[in-house]
């Protein structure tokens, strides 16, 4: 994510301050993003050991509704980082140094400016992250319709 930073605090016009470009490990919602995407891994893993032994039953746990619920909310946490500034904010402070102030600077920046302060430009990484969040919905989905008893 490109954060680009202005102060508009005693000025009429927004004096740039920086512009900032963090990866999502950078963010606590990067972290959270990397769980959600090795339990659709770890979905996958099971439908697939368990799609081969036609013999048995898939138990509670890997019931699809789970995935489709994990898929929506990575579509959400995607939807959220690039729509609120807020949830990179941390990840900015610890990277204050990139655009010369100390990390208590821009905090108290960050902290006292009228919205709009930080322009938000979307990376491609965060753009592949929601796509293969949506193919997990609809994988999810097709694994729910195939779970699902037949009459």
């Amino acid at each position: 994510m490109t954060l680009v930073i202005t102060d508009t605090s005693n000025r009429l016009d927004p004096v740039l301050v920086g512009e900032l470009t963090l990866r999502a490990k950078a963010a606590v919602i990067g972290t959270i993003g990397q769980g959600l995407g090795a339990a659709l891994v770890a979905f996958g893993a099971l439908w697939l050991v368990y799609g081969f032994d036609r013999g048995s039953t898939m138990p509670w746990f890997t019931n699809p509704v789970i995935a489709i619920v994990t898929s929506v909310a990575g579509v959400g946490m995607t939807v959220l980082s690039a729509v609120v500034w807020f949830v990179w904010e941390d990840a900015a402070v610890g990277h204050s140094r990139a655009v010369g102030m100390s990390a208590g600077e821009l905090r108290t920046l960050l902290d006292h400016q009228p919205a709009p302060l930080v322009e938000i430009q979307w990376l491609s990484g965060q753009m592949r992250f929601g796509g293969v969040m949506l193919l997990g919905v609809l994988a999810a989905s097709a694994a729910w319709w195939a779970y699902r008893k037949r009459a």
